[in-house]
């Protein structure tokens, strides 16, 4: 508080003390309260601020690109998906490559194998390069006490002095342990606008939305 009161020490009811003296005393009895007012005001705050760390520590479980981690919008996560995929593809090592897809997307996709050796067909020497296309679009959520986050990330890949589109969309957290991983993964050749002239979505961009597990070839 702004004042500076000094608060008489006696009683305000003994008999013949100075008006000066009571009213000391009065405004010592409001100074006292509105500290108790603010002692108490103080008090929800620093609740209110435990409250908001410990969310916070919650949100920070993990660190970005480290798995049980909260939603990445740097990308750290995304680029470290994309190393692994760059290194099964450069290696041509099928198996490493559909081991980063989900237990769940190798048993609903349609002909995964089919579509893992079309992709690894592209990149017969291997060695492509790869830039990330911006931020990934990341999301967190629980629902009965089980995290999920998912991470829909493009890359323009580049082998062969060809251009490609590369999209995944990967569950880095989700409370059925079946579903972490990548489930869908496109590719198409590079285009900078991802609309046709009629304004609609091109094959991959349209493609992503549906949430299909497996591996698409894009011609166009």
């Amino acid at each position: 508080m702004a004042r500076s009161i000094v608060s008489f020490t006696g009683s305000a009811d003994l008999p013949g003390a100075p008006r000066t003296q009571v009213l000391s005393q009065e405004i010592g009895f409001l100074e006292r309260l509105d500290v108790m007012k603010m002692r108490v005001l103080g008090a929800v705050m620093t609740g209110l601020a435990c409250v908001a760390l410990l969310s916070s520590c919650s949100l920070l479980s993990g660190l970005p690109g480290v798995h049980g981690a909260g939603p990445d919008y740097s990308g750290q996560t995304a680029d470290a998906e994309m190393r692994h995929i760059a290194d099964a593809v450069n290696s041509h090592d099928v198996a490493a490559l559909k081991k980063l897809f989900s237990q769940r997307a190798r048993e609903k996709a349609t002909d995964l194998d089919s579509g893992l050796a079309s992709l690894l067909s592209l990149f017969p020497s291997g060695r492509f390069t790869w830039k990330s296309e911006g931020p990934p679009a990341s999301s967190g959520g629980s629902a009965n006490g089980k995290r999920t986050v998912e991470l829909l990330a493009f890359y323009k890949v580049s082998a062969g002095g060809k251009d490609y589109d590369l999209y995944f969309g990967d569950f880095t957290v989700n409370g059925d342990s079946t579903n972490v991983g990548i489930y869908s993964l496109g590719l198409a050749p590079y285009t900078s606008d991802p609309q046709t002239a009629s304004g609609k979505p091109k094959p991959l961009f349209a493609w992503e939305h549906t949430g299909a597990p497996g591996v698409y070839i894009f011609e166009k």
